[in-house]
């Protein structure tokens, strides 16, 4: 609240010395590890330790008797569902495919990939733009029915929201940086 009605001019030398003052404990400590090898060796052991500890409890889980099923029985679920949303949205989705829980979902022209993601993730789905006109899915491999529920939920909203184009059908399209699409001007 005290810097509530200033300028920048004036809170900007506040904040450097707030955060000059927030690193100094970070800064002391670097400059002791550094003038003493023999604790950062300890100090760098101890985070690998760890690191090999939780690296290791993730390994047994990964090779654990029944995860591989698990895994590829969510993939079909989840797979099912997009082809379904393919088939009742063909005129946004043109077909489904990848491996596993990396998948991609081909959008069909007009429509472009960018506009479908963004209709996603105002559904609080998060996907990512990929090649020719793809949107991928990258599910976490511990993906349960609920979310696979959710998230063909919200691909679903997403595409209803996306039957109208986003482009021009009436011309050549090209490329713009960020996620918008545009048709080519003479």
């Amino acid at each position: 609240t005290e810097c509530a009605d200033m300028g920048w001019g004036q809170f900007k030398p506040l904040l450097a010395e707030a955060a000059v003052a927030a690193l100094e404990p970070i800064q002391a400590r670097y400059r002791a590890l550094i003038d003493d090898p023999e604790e950062l060796d300890h100090v760098l052991d101890q985070g690998r330790q760890k690191a090999e500890a939780v690296a290791n409890a993730t390994l047994d889980v990964l090779t654990g008797d029944g995860f591989l099923d698990t895994v590829l029985q969510s993939s079909a679920k989840l797979v099912a569902g997009l082809k379904d949303l393919a088939a009742r949205y063909d005129t946004v989705l043109e077909d489904v495919r990848g491996k596993g829980l990396m998948l991609g979902m081909i959008v069909k022209a007009p429509h472009t990939n960018a506009a479908l993601g963004e209709a996603a993730r105002e559904q609080g789905l998060l996907t990512v733009v990929a090649g020719e006109n793809v949107l991928r899915m990258l599910p976490p491999l511990v993906i349960g029915e609920t979310e696979i529920a959710e998230a063909l939920a919200a691909m679903d909203k997403a595409c209803a929201v996306s039957t109208t184009p986003t482009c021009s059908p009436s011309g050549p399209i090209r490329r713009t940086w960020g996620t918008r699409m545009s048709p080519l001007t003479r």
